[in-house]
C-alpha cells in the first residue's frame, strides 16, 4: 500500500468514527499532515466510490448508503419532482411536505431516521425530526414553501420569515426546557438543531443577509430549495458513477 492509500484509508476510518462530520482543518490535524493534503485527498475518496457529504459550516461526512434509493431506475424520480414543482412556481406547502415524506433522504443521510409530526406538545408540532446517526438525538425540521416571501421591498425580513424563525426558536426552547419529559415521550433532543427549509433563487445579498442571522443562532439553520436540489444532484451523480463501475468491473 502507498502512502497516499494508507492517508485515504485513514481519512475514510476517521470519517466513519465521527458521523457527526469533522472539518478539513481538524482531519489534517488529527492525522499529522496539512489542510492542503485533505483537500486534494478527498476527490480521490469519491474515486474510489466513498461519498462526502459537505454542510454548510464545512463538516464533512461519509454518506450512509444503505438510506439510499436502492435501484438506479429510482434516482432520477425525486430530482424531477422538486423540479417540475419549481419550474411551476408552485407554493402549495402541502406538496413539498408530501415530497418529503417520500423521500427522507433528501433531509441528509445523517440521519438514521426520519419521522413525520410527532408532537412536541398539543401546539408544537413540527413538520418532521430526524434521528442523527452519531448520537441517537434529534434534530428539528420545518418546511416551508419556497416562494414565500422572505424579504420586503424595504430589506427587512418579512412578518412570514419572522414568524417562521420564531416557531424555529419556539420548537428549540421547549425541546430544551422540556427534555426530560420528551424523553419519556421517546424524544431524545440535546443540543438539537432545528432546519428550516424555504426559499428559492434567491440573490447572493439576500442569502449572506439569511446567513448572518444564521450567525447569531447557530442552532438555527436555514436550507434553501437550491441547497436541497445541489445535494441531490451530488449524491445522484456520484451513485450513478459507482453503479456504472460496478458494471464494468
Amino acid at each position: 500500500m502507498t502512502a497516499k492509500q494508507q492517508l485515504l484509508q485513514q481519512i475514510e476510518t476517521l470519517l466513519l468514527a465521527h458521523p457527526q462530520g469533522l472539518g478539513e482543518a481538524e482531519i489534517a490535524r488529527r492525522l499529522g499532515v496539512n489542510r492542503t493534503s485533505i483537500a486534494h485527498l478527498l476527490p480521490q475518496l469519491e474515486e474510489n466510490r466513498v461519498l462526502i457529504w459537505e454542510d454548510n459550516n464545512g463538516q464533512l461526512g461519509i454518506i450512509r448508503r444503505e438510506v439510499l434509493p436502492k435501484r438506479n431506475t429510482q434516482l432520477d424520480r425525486p430530482l424531477q419532482e422538486l423540479r417540475n414543482l419549481l419550474e411551476m412556481r408552485d407554493n402549495e406547502e402541502a406538496k413539498y411536505q408530501e415530497f418529503f415524506r417520500n423521500f427522507p433522504w433528501v433531509l441528509g443521510t445523517h440521519y438514521e431516521s426520519i419521522e413525520r409530526h410527532q408532537r412536541l406538545d398539543s401546539h408544537n408540532i413540527p413538520d418532521f425530526t430526524g434521528v442523527r446517526v452519531w448520537d441517537n438525538q434529534q434534530d428539528i425540521f420545518e418546511i416551508k414553501p419556497p416562494f414565500m416571501p422572505i424579504f420586503r421591498s424595504d430589506g427587512e425580513f418579512t412578518s412570514g420569515f419572522n414568524e417562521s424563525w420564531n416557531q424555529a426558536e419556539r420548537y428549540l426552547d421547549l425541546a430544551r426546557l422540556e427534555r426530560d419529559y420528551l424523553r419519556r415521550r421517546g424524544l431524545n433532543f440535546d443540543n438539537p438543531r432545528c432546519i428550516l427549509i424555504l426559499g428559492f433563487n434567491l440573490p447572493q445579498e439576500l442569502i449572506e443577509r439569511i446567513n448572518a442571522k444564521q450567525r447569531i443562532t447557530p442552532s438555527i439553520q436555514i436550507l434553501t430549495y437550491d441547497n436541497i436540489l445541489k445535494f441531490m444532484t451530488h449524491v445522484i451523480s456520484l451513485l450513478k458513477t459507482m453503479s456504472n463501475q460496478d458494471g464494468e468491473a
